[in-house]
């Protein structure tokens, strides 16, 4: 009415009915010593921790229901629900009276019902506002109001003081909760980096270890055999690996292959105690050889074969000096041996080499030891024929002085 408006301070003549110059009364939930126009921060009663001092309870007062004007530009929404108030309500009891009711009528749509809020009026059906500018105010508004709804203290603001500081509490230890849990897990980022830099040192240092090239070395050799036939895919050993690991006495792997390539089985006993002196070591010799013309072409396979057992270590990452290896398979003996087992006398073979003949007669009881060990490897790989001939070319080797129980006699 014209007499409400002058007692707000606005000329009714002005006909101006704008939100800011619409004032309601409406019943509000303030806090202590609002009514008196004196307001205290909310944490004024609690301690450091959040808890209510038993001393302030006493002092502290309730919140009270005052009659507050306010704006109409600062109401949000206009409820679908009438409810019936009393007719004085200067007095506080009615007041709280209303309170009660307003805040039952709201646990009972949310608990029972169901719904997030109390049903509003639409402002575009109910109350005709059609404009483009304040549908989209509206909207942002809406937008706005759910996020402050979905504030953990949204709903603490009509309870009791001491349940709102208990909630207070609460969030705050949940805030600090989520810091020390941000902490922690920043703490274990921290130790996970640090485990993994140290796995990539400890793995560089395994990669240097004598214990890595250790393995690295065995998977070679391992290949190594598996190439040669010494063993199949599943590491089970085969007639050749059987048959070398009867040799000690000379390199297995070239000893082998002679014997499973025929170059063993060519030859004649005489001819084959001459090439298994290739494998006794010596002493280097600076007279050259002679190599009988029978003994050319057999040394070369020797030879050759030499250099295909080295070239697969090579292949399969082995340390081999190629050219060293088929060299340490000399031929200062192949001449003399087989001058000896041919039946000639020992001063006889001793012309035709600078050799001591100490030298000569320890390598050749040597070269008898691999005849019998080689003897021994043919018959596991079940070749009697070249066992034969390996103790047949031992034979031709036992007499005379280099065979003689003392040098005295």
């Amino acid at each position: 009415s014209d007499e409400m408006l002058k007692m707000r301070g606005i000329d009714p003549s002005s006909k101006d009915t704008s939100p800011e110059t619409v004032v309601i009364d409406c019943l509000m939930r303030v806090g202590p010593g609002a009514s008196e126009g004196i307001l205290t921060p909310a944490d004024v009663n609690i301690d450091a921790k959040g808890t209510i001092l038993e001393t302030e309870k006493k002092k502290r007062k309730r919140n009270t229901t005052e009659i507050v004007p306010v704006s109409l530009a600062l109401v949000a929404n206009i409820s679908e629900l009438i409810l019936e108030l009393s007719d004085d309500l200067r007095d506080s009891t009615s007041r709280d009276a209303v309170y009660e009711s307003v805040r039952t009528i709201v646990r009972t749509f949310k608990e029972k019902k169901g719904l997030p809020d109390v049903p509003s009026l639409d402002a575009v059906n109910a109350l005709g506002c059609v404009e483009i500018s304040y549908a989209s105010t509206v909207q942002e508004l809406e937008s706005v109001c759910e996020k402050i709804k979905s504030h953990q203290l949204y709903e603490s603001g009509d309870d009791d003081a001491e349940v709102y500081y208990e909630k207070q509490k609460e969030l705050r230890q949940k805030t600090k909760d989520k810091i020390e849990k941000e902490d922690d897990e920043k703490a274990l980022f921290e130790k996970k980096a640090t485990l993994e830099e140290r796995s990539r040192v400890l793995s560089s240092r395994i990669k240097t270890s004598e214990l890595s090239k250790f393995r690295d070395e065995l998977s070679s050799r391992s290949k190594v055999l598996r190439k040669l036939n010494h063993v199949d895919a599943e590491g089970v050993v085969l007639p050749k690996g059987r048959c070398a690991c009867e040799i000690d006495t000379a390199d297995e792997l070239l000893a082998t292959e002679l014997m499973f390539n025929g170059a063993f089985a060519k030859a004649t006993p005489r001819e084959l105690v001459a090439l298994c002196s290739m494998f006794v070591p010596t002493e280097k010799s600076n007279q050259k050889p002679t190599i009988p013309k029978k003994l050319e072409l057999p040394i070369k396979g020797v030879l050759d074969a030499a250099k295909l057992i080295a070239d697969t270590q090579l292949e399969q990452k082995l340390e081999i000096d190629v050219e060293k290896y088929v060299d340490s398979f000399r031929t200062f003996l192949v001449e003399i041996v087989y001058d000896w087992a041919g039946g000639k006398s020992f001063s006889e073979v001793l012309l035709r080499t600078d050799l001591f003949e100490g030298t000569i007669v320890r390598a050749m009881r040597r070269l008898d030891e691999l005849m019998l060990e080689l003897g021994r490897a043919a018959m596991a790989c079940g070749d009697e024929n070249l066992r034969e001939k390996f103790e047949k070319g031992a034979e031709l080797l036992r007499r005379g002085i280099v065979f003689a129980p003392s040098l005295y006699l």
